[in-house]
């Protein structure tokens, strides 16, 4: 049986590793928080650099960057599921919050206008009262959730496939002798402890920054198997790009309409999106090979 080259694998998540702890460290240094229109740059470099990073891999062994790190586009059923599944990912945790404790339903935006309280001017803090009384909040989750579609599917896809084709492609090819689930699990951990930086200084989990990092770990190992099954599915890592650009675009609209709680129970990384995220490994787990057409 094949096993692996942990040694070339070892090396890689090093390389990748090294080169976006040293730039999430150096960007603190130079002053750019996490929430800042700066950090857009930095979260965009931060996600291109595991494909980078794969593509002089696959071309220092003189290798198809495309075949190696899956690039080929595909269309097969698989990619429309992988829209489907990032909306219905959002949409669920949406749902699911509205049930967790402490929190409450909020058609007027007011969690919104609270949170936003600390963070915006007076005047912006109006400008977006204003958009919300033009505005009602459930037709701006709509709206978002269609401009998450639409964004997912292009300019997010593209950003995306800097992780996807590190992880899902060039990874998970080095890996495949392991098995699926079990591939999966292990992208999954590295995938999650690599957003340890940006955890620390407040993403996903502003309120519980340390323990966020665990938790990513946790949302990553859940997420990873659906994205693995929709890459192998569709026979390119396109389709995993697909999902994860939609559910970066829509991973906030759960914010929008409630009031309450805090990041361990709001929103998609936090508890209603791993619970959607069990229920998605669940069906992989039975119903995979049907889902897939195969017997």
């Amino acid at each position: 049986m094949d096993r692996p080259a942990w040694g070339r694998v070892a090396l890689y998540l090093v390389v990748t590793f090294a080169a976006d702890w040293v730039l999430a460290y150096a960007a603190y240094a130079a002053g750019i928080r996490w929430g800042t229109p700066r950090s857009v740059a930095l979260g965009t470099v931060y996600m291109l650099i595991p494909g980078l990073v794969a593509a002089a891999f696959a071309a220092a062994r003189r290798e198809s960057i495309a075949t190696a790190l899956g690039l080929r586009p595909e269309f097969n059923a698989a990619v429309p599921l992988a829209i489907i599944f990032g909306a219905a990912l959002c949409v669920g945790a949406s749902a699911l919050t509205l049930l967790m404790p402490g929190v409450q339903y909020a058609p007027d935006a007011s969690g919104v206008l609270d949170k936003a309280a600390a963070t915006l001017t007076p005047e912006q803090l109006q400008k977006l009262r204003d958009n919300f009384q033009k505005t009602s909040p459930p037709v701006m989750y709509l709206f978002g959730l269609l401009q998450a579609v639409t964004a997912g599917a292009t300019v997010n896809a593209i950003v995306s496939m800097g992780e996807e084709a590190g992880w899902r492609g060039w990874l998970g090819k080095e890996l495949a002798p392991l098995g699926f689930w079990k591939q999966s699990l292990f992208v999954g951990v590295v995938w999650g402890l690599w957003h340890a930086p940006l955890v620390l200084q407040g993403h996903n989990y502003p309120d519980h920054p340390e323990l966020g990092v665990g938790l990513m770990v946790v949302f990553t190992v859940l997420l990873s198997p659906p994205l693995a099954w929709l890459r192998r599915e569709s026979g390119t890592t396109w389709a995993p790009a697909l999902a994860h650009g939609v559910i970066n675009g829509g991973a906030g609209l759960s914010l929008l309409l409630v009031r309450g709680g805090d990041d361990l129970v709001i929103g998609l990384p936090g508890l209603p999106g791993m619970l959607c995220l069990v229920a998605a490994n669940v069906l992989i787990y039975r119903h995979g090979d049907k889902l897939s057409g195969r017997t």
